[in-house]
């Protein structure tokens, strides 16, 4: 049965205010910059806009409905009251403007604003899915462009006079490869690539919604969302069931519920169908797809979407997709994997999870995560004084942002093991780091300088960030109450570019201590 289906209510009628939305509240750390990465980082970006612009905006559009007709109410209680005490020209003026009120009240009641909005994004979650196949098979194309080389087209002699060199011509065939995809139904696209790279893409349980999402988009597009034939052949030959699907001429509904639902199975098929045929296509050289992954589920949890968090780990997880992944990378999922569970209350789920993997002759990083899922915090503590302040995954800015310490870091044996390590207080470091960044400057921690060189946290350039085994340098940003931002310093810093859209702006975060302080 599809998921869309199950959460969405046969009436049409869902009030916004049920529907729970988890809104992006931290700045997203990005993977390098390679193609394929980027295609799928950027459409992931704009899904969760598409999500976030629909829970902002439908609520606001019911608002402003709600309180224009309240003031017209008012108004017209002013307006009688002006007709049954006045005469002449004045009560004349009162009628015609009671008048007016009534024919704003009818525009009002019959306005579909909020639907009308819900429609439009959910076509645009589409749209950005064909972009990002699109962009994907640019990647493909860029990083080997031998795979393309079987393309056949009828080409102009007119079409050749237009191009001067055979890599506009081979760009130009791209191109309408791409479009000949594009306009195939979902599932004859996967088809194809199935047919291209020779592996299965539609086993996964997101399949069946997808394209009944798919189906019910094209319905909104060309039919105002009346059912037909094609739309119900094609859910139920996709693993759609039979009383899951409205007869023919049923008017679908598209409601906020529905919406959310079916961009979440629309966002994963994205992005479970890109590291599919990464490492499908580039296999010598998995472990920079299995960092971009473990990146997207750390983000996942950091922005509390505990749910895709763990459907993104089990993806991971899954064979073939774990065979030729390394052992740090594959704890590293399990441990992320254990922490989505623990936060989605399946605590024995997450301690069936570590007790499955052989930890032993693992780094203390491993040993210390452990502790912290099992509620073994003496041990965790132990663990901290040990590792000090640099382990190979966990270091300061780690303890302030790995959703793993989310419940560590608030007990007094953190806060001991913390001060111990580091010479200063956690509470002080994150209050200073505020502080600083509000002032605009990126001064020493207080405690850092009365030490005089002793405990100083120790730079954080090349040092892999915990649940991603990233060794990348960190842009630094900067912590408003409202906000958190990149710093744009391209001509206030000597040597330094500003790079203004690598990153994005999202609501804060709820916990300060939880803070993206990079």
């Amino acid at each position: 049965m599809s998921s869309i289906q199950k959460n969405s209510n046969s009436n049409g009628t869902s009030p916004i205010r049920e529907v729970k939305v988890s809104i992006p509240r931290i700045v997203l750390e990005q993977p390098d910059a390679h193609p394929l990465g980027k295609a799928i980082e950027t459409f992931v970006s704009r899904s969760m806009d598409i999500a976030w612009a629909c829970s902002i905006a439908v609520p606001n559009a019911q608002t402003a409905q709600l309180r224009l007709l309240r003031k017209i109410a008012r108004q017209q209680k002013n307006l009688l009251e002006q007709i049954t005490s006045s005469s002449g020209t004045k009560q004349a003026e009162a009628t015609a403007a009671m008048l007016d009120n009534d024919r704003n009240i009818d525009l009002i009641a019959n306005s579909k604003m909020p639907s009308t909005i819900v429609a439009g994004l959910f076509i645009g979650l589409f749209c950005e899915f064909d972009n990002f196949v699109g962009e994907f098979i640019r990647g493909v194309a860029h990083l080997d462009e031998t795979r393309f080389y079987h393309l056949k087209r009828e080409v102009t002699i007119g079409e050749l006079k237009g191009l001067a060199t055979i890599d506009e011509l081979r760009d130009d065939l791209l191109e309408k490869d791409i479009e000949s995809l594009r306009r195939e139904s979902y599932p004859k696209q996967f088809q194809q690539l199935e047919k291209d790279y020779d592996l299965q893409l539609t086993k996964f349980d997101e399949w069946p919604s997808f394209v009944e999402a798919s189906q019910r988009r094209n319905l909104f597009t060309h039919a105002g969302g009346v059912t037909s034939d094609q739309y119900r052949q094609v859910c139920l030959a996709n693993g759609n069931l039979e009383k899951d699907i409205p007869p023919k001429g049923t008017l679908l509904p598209l409601d906020p519920t529905y919406f959310f639902a079916a961009h979440k199975a629309v966002e994963r098929t994205g992005v479970m169908l890109g590291y599919t045929l990464w490492r499908k296509i580039f296999p010598r050289d998995p472990d920079i797809a299995d960092r971009h992954l473990n990146e997207l589920i750390y983000n996942r949890l950091r922005l509390e979407d505990f749910a895709t968090a763990l459907r993104f780990s089990n993806f991971g997880l899954s064979q073939p997709f774990v065979k030729p992944t390394s052992g740090v990378m594959r704890r590293m999922r399990i441990v992320n994997k254990a922490i989505a569970l623990k936060r989605l209350n399946r605590g024995a789920e997450a301690i069936s999870t570590l007790d499955g993997e052989d930890w032993s002759g693992t780094v203390r990083d491993f040993s210390l995560a452990q502790a912290v899922l099992r509620d073994n915090y003496a041990e965790a503590a132990a663990l901290m004084r040990k590792i000090g302040k640099e382990g190979e995954f966990v270091t300061d800015g780690g303890y302030r942002n790995w959703p793993l310490f989310w419940h560590f870091r608030k007990s007094e044996e953190f806060l001991k093991a913390y001060k111990d390590v580091f010479g200063y207080s956690f509470s002080e470091t994150v209050t200073s780091e505020v502080r600083d960044s509000e002032a605009g400057t990126t001064s020493p921690k207080p405690a850092a300088k009365k030490a005089q060189g002793k405990h100083q946290p120790v730079a954080r350039t090349g040092k892999k960030e915990p649940g991603v085994t990233k060794t990348t340098t960190r842009k630094k940003t900067t912590v408003r109450k409202d906000a958190i931002v990149e710093k744009k310093k391209s001509h206030e810093t000597k040597g330094r570019t500003a790079t203004p859209d690598k990153k994005r702006i999202h609501r804060p975060v709820r916990d300060k201590r939880s803070r993206s302080t990079s």
